[in-house]
Formats: C-alpha cells, structure tokens, sequence
C-alpha cells in the first residue's frame, strides 16, 4: 500500500481537454496520462450543453509511451465501466476508477453526429503515490 500524505497524496492532470464535438469526428483521444509510482487514478468526464445523441469516454492503457501498442482496460481495471452521457442529462459529471497496472492510460471519446456542439472535458487525478510529495504539487498555502 502506498504512502499517504495529507498535502502532497493526489495530483491532477487534464486527460482530455475541454473540447466542442463536431460531426465531422467520431472518436477523439487525449492526453496520454503518466500513472508511474502511483496506484489508482479516479477520471472525472463533464459534459456541457448535450441536447441529443450520446458521448461514450473509455479508456486505454499501454507500457510503451508513445501508445504504439495499446489495449482496451479489461474491465476488472475500469472501476464502474465507460462514462456514458446522454441527453437525459445534458450538463452532466460522472467519475470511474482506474487500478490497473499499466504505467500508460489514455482516454477515448466516442460520439454520435448527434451530439455535436456539446463540450466534454476529462480530469485525471492520480493518487495513493508509492511515496510523498508527488512531483509538480505545490505546498498548502498556510
């Protein structure tokens, strides 16, 4: 288990920047996520201004950092399954689990044509760090 530290114990990263769909795309893919030295990693999808059609957020993950060879993540890694935002709740927040043991993940978005002019964003936020401080987190301000 992995050291815990009350100021320096988690560190976000923007995994897929907010970005409007078009009906010109149907999958995009974001930033490749560094997971070294940490256990699990929480990903927290919003979405802005869905009025039809869906938006499907999976994930990938790899060894190899350029994502030359990469896998779905089985779902016994993917803690809670895809985020899937539908119309029924347009300006919607949903969060899954990541704990596999890939140094490398990668989001995937996948929309219909439908949902275009919607805006969707993904945050990752590593935690439970093998040890304390994370690299790049600032100290609390007192």
């Amino acid at each position: 288990m992995a050291k815990v530290d009350t100021y320096y114990s988690s560190k976000s990263l923007p995994a897929f920047a907010v970005t409007e769909m078009t009906g010109t795309q149907s999958n995009l893919f974001g930033a490749i996520i560094d997971t070294y030295k940490t256990e699990s990693v929480t990903l927290i999808g919003h979405i802005d201004q869905l009025s039809s059609g869906t938006i499907s957020v999976t994930l990938l993950e790899s060894d190899d950092p350029a994502f030359t060879v990469s896998n779905a993540v089985p779902a016994e890694y993917w803690l809670g399954g895809d985020m899937l935002f539908t119309s029924s709740d347009p300006d919607g927040v949903l969060h899954k689990g990541y704990v596999g043991k890939k140094r490398y993940i990668r989001t995937v978005s996948s929309f219909s044509s439908a949902a275009a002019g919607s805006r969707l964003g993904v945050t990752a936020l590593l935690s439970y760090p093998y040890s304390a401080p994370l690299q790049g987190n600032n100290p609390p301000v007192a």
